[in-house]
């Protein structure tokens, strides 16, 4: 389960760049673009958030195990 948590708080932190590489973009020309795709930071932001839950709960759970 190590593993597991390496992988899903390193994903948090890709989607939170990815969110904030977002923001700046939609800041540009680049908004239109964005907005057409319906592609928006927050979705980004609401997966890195996900993925920082999955992280901390799996550590937690592995903590309990006896």
């Amino acid at each position: 389960m190590d593993g597991l948590v390496r992988v899903a708080y390193w994903l948090g932190w890709v989607f939170f760049v990815i969110a904030v590489l977002g923001r700046i973009l939609l800041m540009t020309s680049f908004a239109e673009r964005l907005i057409e795709a319906n592609i928006l930071p927050h979705n980004f932001l609401q997966l890195a958030f996900l993925f920082f839950l999955i992280s901390i709960a799996t550590t937690l759970y592995n903590r309990q195990k006896p």
